[in-house]
């Protein structure tokens, strides 16, 4: 859900988090 909505968020910040999920 969030994957895709927070994906370009996240590797900016810290796609640690979506990598890890």
């Amino acid at each position: 859900m969030e994957r895709t909505t927070a994906a370009p968020m996240a590797k900016k910040s810290g796609n640690n988090s979506i990598e890890a999920e």
